[in-house]
């Protein structure tokens, strides 16, 4: 298990979780799924996706569609590593920001065509050792 965590996390979470409180990770029901993020030139290893959803079938729409999303990640990582430095409206932008906007613009067309999907909230999480 200790291997497992030093590995990278995917955190999938709708608009419904954005709130923080003590029992924000109790309301999550976790599904793991085992998938290959981008493409075997940049990154064969594996992540791990943690949905919260209680839908079996909405887990694994949201899996097909993340698994495109982490392609565009990787894809694009040396552009956002590159910009990470600059100063936009007096705002640093860092990694986090700046792949949640660009995924949050690859879903405007599930917003435009399912009214249940909305901008989910994408982290990618590095656990620490003890």
């Amino acid at each position: 298990m200790r291997d497992e965590w030093k590995k990278k996390y995917l955190l999938v979470l709708p608009p419904i979780f954005y709130e923080e409180n003590e029992s924000f990770y109790q309301r999550i029901r976790k599904k793991w799924v085992r998938t290959s993020c981008g493409n075997d030139l940049e990154d064969p290893k594996q992540k791990i996706m943690v949905f919260a959803s209680n839908n079996i079938m909405e887990a694994v729409n949201q899996h097909r569609l993340i698994r495109n999303l982490i392609q565009i990640q990787y894809s694009t990582y040396e552009y956002i590593k590159n910009i990470t430095t600059l100063n936009i409206e007096n705002d640093t932008l860092n990694h986090r920001t700046i792949m949640k906007y660009m995924i949050n613009q690859h879903f405007s067309y599930l917003k435009k065509t399912q009214k249940k999907w909305f901008d989910p909230l994408i982290f990618i999480l590095e656990p620490r050792d003890p």
